[in-house]
């Protein structure tokens, strides 16, 4: 298997997702990684954070499929504890997501 270099324009199109939407910065870095991807999805902090970020929104999509379903008394529920949960775990995911890329970008660059 031949080795393929992270882009070159990792570093840029991180600090670009950084400054619009910023949990996705460390996702846009693994993204670009490269044949380093599978080094930093095998890190606990990474994989730990990508699951709660897609596991994140889940109650709140089934508040809301449960309302638009008709399964709820109220046709307008106001699922606040769902909203601030899904922003509490996604500022966590982000934190993980962060922490992981960082770790494992220091054990690459000692390395190599």
């Amino acid at each position: 298997m031949s080795r393929s270099d992270p882009s070159p324009r990792r570093q840029t199109a991180t600090w670009i997702a950084l400054l619009i939407l910023p949990p996705f910065a460390p996702l846009v870095w693994l993204w670009l990684s490269g044949s380093d991807r599978p080094r930093f999805l095998s890190s606990w902090l990474v994989r730990t954070g990508l699951a709660v970020l897609v596991l994140s929104p889940v109650p709140l999509v089934a508040v809301m499929v449960a309302a638009a379903l008709g399964l709820t008394d109220d046709p307008n529920p106001n699922p606040i504890g769902f909203g601030l949960l899904f922003v509490a775990a996604t500022v966590l995911s982000t934190v993980l997501l962060t922490a992981g890329v960082l770790l494992t970008e220091r054990e690459l660059r000692r390395g190599a």
